[in-house]
């Protein structure tokens, strides 16, 4: 009669573990944890998500685990597999070109594209645990848009900016918050061209309100096979906001160059916009 028992719940317990259902199997420990990107943010060859997480009760120190991915994958890769305990877990990522130790303390770099997550996660007894990320934008990104004012036989070949020093924009783990840099810089570096939308962007450290940023912007002669630079500052009364895009419309003819419109758009809403291709 016992053994009849025994073998009964056994035949129970493997039932119950059948599938993808593992609520009632015993404890085997740690279970497999991957990460998804819900933006489809991975418009760069290769990167970096730098991963902090620690247990919801604080008991454990925050941990760092570095993932890689390659092209449009939307799936991160850890070197090994990366698994954890069940339970509610603390988790912030950070996606950007390069691997980051965060115990150093650096500033973001200028030019560069760092993304941003935060939430609290559940690592259940399942085969795989899938957690979906919603990355925003941790610093701050600069679009110019430039138009021919009269008819010229010139073309933009290049465009430069003096961008924001890099010093003081640390990212904040706990809160996502991006300190603001206090000045411009003196060096001009030059724009990236976004061929789909014919827009020059740039990737910067936030900025405080009531700065100057100057403009240089390189004009090709097409009949005469010359260049001349043209140059103008352009006040940036709201500064560079964390996680904003800031587009500068601006008018080009052969002599000057001059503002005609600015806005600021939240990163998020113009990735899905076929305005730029970030």
């Amino acid at each position: 009669m016992k053994a009849t028992i025994t073998i009964a719940s056994a035949l129970m317990l493997a039932c119950s573990c059948i599938g993808e259902n593992y609520d009632n199997c015993p404890d085997y420990g740690k279970y497999l944890v991957l990460f998804k990107d819900s933006s489809c943010c991975h418009d760069m060859s290769s990167g970096y998500m730098n991963l902090y997480y620690s247990e919801q009760d604080g008991k454990c120190t925050p941990s760092g685990v570095i993932f890689q991915y390659n092209g449009h994958d939307t799936i991160y890769h850890p070197g090994e597999n990366f698994k954890l305990y069940p339970g509610e877990y603390h988790m912030t990522t950070i996606v950007c070109s390069s691997a980051i130790n965060y115990e150093q303390k650096k500033p973001f770099k200028n030019g560069y594209r760092y993304l941003y997550h935060r939430g609290v996660h559940n690592i259940q007894k399942k085969r795989e645990n899938i957690i979906v990320l919603e990355h925003k934008l941790a610093n701050s990104m600069l679009v110019v848009k430039c138009f021919n004012e009269s008819d010229f036989d010139h073309c933009i070949t290049n465009i430069k900016i003096t961008p924001p020093v890099e010093q003081d924009a640390i990212l904040g783990i706990q809160d996502g918050r991006c300190s603001c840099e206090q000045d411009v810089g003196l060096f001009l570096e030059p724009m990236y061209h976004d061929n789909d939308s014919d827009s020059w962007y740039y990737y910067c450290n936030p900025l405080v309100p009531g700065k100057d940023i100057v403009l240089e912007i390189t004009l090709a002669d097409t009949t005469e096979y010359s260049s001349k630079s043209l140059y103008t500052r352009i006040f940036m009364e709201s500064g560079l906001e964390q996680g904003k895009i800031h587009t500068l419309h601006i008018g080009v003819s052969s002599n000057e160059i001059g503002v005609v419109l600015s806005g600021i758009t939240n990163w998020e809403d113009q990735y899905h916009k076929p305005i730029i291709s970030l």
